[in-house]
């Protein structure tokens, strides 16, 4: 069984219990976060270390949001590489951390269908 990405006590913690603020975090999240992994894999295709470090650097602050602790580290991971100068990162670490966005991407949406 997959391990749950999203901390939605914590998310609600951080927004002092304001659970329209919450549910609107979340969907901001849904809507944006394809984007932000197109971004992400677009500067990996073009080698763009500066593109990558932006890239990885906004969706880690974004995950961050939902205390997704995984794919935040990932993240991090892959900023750090960029900041270093690192244009090409592996492969297996870009499609990790889509498919943990797309997981924690999956929880806010069943979240949202609860009325939460």
């Amino acid at each position: 069984m997959t391990e749950t990405l999203l901390d939605w006590n914590g998310l609600l913690r951080r927004v002092g219990d304001d659970r329209p603020l919450a549910a609107e975090l979340a969907r901001i999240f849904v809507e944006r976060s394809p984007d932000l992994l197109l971004e992400l894999n677009e500067a990996a295709a073009g080698k763009d270390s500066t593109a990558l470090l932006r890239a990885a650097h906004g969706l880690k602050g974004a995950l961050a949001v939902f205390g997704a602790a995984a794919a935040v580290a990932l993240a991090q991971r892959l900023e750090s590489f960029a900041a270093g100068g690192g244009n090409e990162p592996a492969p297996a670490d870009l499609a990790e951390l889509s498919a943990l966005t797309r997981q924690l991407e999956s929880e806010l949406t069943a979240q949202l269908a609860l009325g939460r």
